[in-house]
């Protein structure tokens, strides 16, 4: 009904599915209907969306629970990529299920139903990994994602800034919408990546991965974009006595980039070596054991 019905579909979500999300016990079980009718339409198509934009109404009666499930679910699935890694993200069997999962962070982005204070570290994270990866309007939806996770923390009524760090927020909302991030971000030939994010026709051409361009994305892209993330983190971080953002960032970095899986390890690597406040002799000697033997896979676009 809430896929088909159209002139109900208000009433659906704020009656029915706002409902549901109140009772815990079966948020496990709708989020697994909702992806797997998402995936039976695949990326882009009507039920993908539909259902991306119900997770949003699920989220409005228990913002805290939808988010860890969804935000969690992304995580564990990449997590599964190193099983049977693939040279490319694109290229895994659980492409489809990552990419649609990117949708749904992208809508519950929006008045900070990401839950920003609690899943921050794991946001950075999965930005990282996911960065100038697929067809244009998942791009788009990644660049749209940090946009709305530094929105949430200017608005978020869970944390208390000083007026220097919502000025550093300030700027990075305007630096992120640059030409020189939308170059990084692999969204350069476009005018506004939001239109392009949200197009209104299913099925476009800027879903349908055999149809896009893929932009060159060089390791040195995303060092820049590390880099201004955590410029970020580091900023709020200062308001916040005892925040272990940072060292749970890192701890999520450090874990790709000790495994091998060719898509990913690379990204980890510079994420790691960027954000790294303290690094063992155990740890170079890894790093440099990694680099000497694995110097062709580090030099790809990827």
């Amino acid at each position: 009904m809430t896929i088909n019905e159209k002139q109900m579909y208000p009433s659906i979500q704020a009656k029915i599915w706002g409902s549901l999300g109140q009772i815990t016990d079966l948020l496990d079980v709708v989020l697994d209907s909702f992806i797997k009718t998402s995936a039976t339409g695949g990326l882009g198509s009507i039920k993908a969306e539909v259902m991306a934009d119900t997770a949003v109404a699920l989220a409005s009666g228990n913002v805290k629970l939808v988010s860890n499930k969804v935000i969690g679910r992304m995580c564990k699935i990449i997590d599964k990529t190193c099983l049977s890694p693939t040279p490319t993200l694109e290229q895994h069997l659980m492409w489809d299920d990552i990419a649609i999962l990117a949708r749904y962070m992208l809508m519950l982005s929006f008045n900070n139903s990401l839950d920003v204070a609690a899943h921050l570290p794991y946001l950075f994270h999965v930005v990282t990994l996911l960065v100038a990866t697929g067809p244009l309007s998942l791009r788009a939806s990644t660049h749209g994602l940090v946009i709305n996770i530094i929105h949430s923390l200017c608005t978020c009524s869970q944390l208390s800034f000083s007026e220097e760090t919502k000025q550093v927020l300030r700027l990075s909302l305007t630096e992120f919408s640059l030409p020189k991030f939308y170059l990084l971000f692999g969204i350069s030939k476009v005018k506004s990546a939001a239109v392009i994010a949200f197009r209104s026709s299913y099925r476009d051409r800027s879903f349908s991965p055999g149809s896009y361009e893929r932009e060159t994305f060089a390791l040195s892209s995303l060092e820049t974009v590390t880099e201004a993330l955590l410029e970020i983190m580091e900023a709020c971080m200062r308001d916040i006595p005892t925040c272990k953002w940072l060292d749970q960032w890192t701890e999520l970095a450090q874990k790709f980039a000790f495994q091998y899986n060719p898509s990913l390890q690379p990204r980890a690597l510079v994420v790691f070596g960027c954000i790294s406040k303290r690094v063992t002799h155990g740890q170079i000697k890894q790093i440099i054991r990694i680099l000497s033997k694995a110097s062709p896979l580090l030099s790809i676009d990827r």
